[in-house]
């Protein structure tokens, strides 16, 4: 017996994919774009070592898994956002 193909939800199915896939590549993208201008920061300007550097980096870890209460997902929107320093 022939199965009926249902275009509307192979539709809905590909829509998801394409969105879940769109939403990695936007976070990607959106981390790229915070990183540049982490670096750009004045506070990093003024470190002198990669070091110093790291150290800076791992105490805005260390803040922001705090702030997201251990949750590393939230961390993560936490680093990425244009607003946590």
């Amino acid at each position: 017996m022939k199965q009926t193909l249902d275009l509307q939800q192979v539709k809905k199915e590909v829509l998801e994919e394409l969105k879940e896939y769109n939403d990695r590549m936007w976070d990607a993208i959106n981390f790229s774009l915070i990183y540049a201008q982490m670096k750009e920061e004045p506070e990093l300007k003024k470190l002198d070592t990669d070091r110093n550097v790291k150290e800076y980096r791992k105490e805005r870890y260390e803040k922001a898994m705090k702030l997201a209460k251990g949750d590393k997902i939230k961390a993560y929107n936490l680093l990425a956002s244009e607003d946590f320093y």
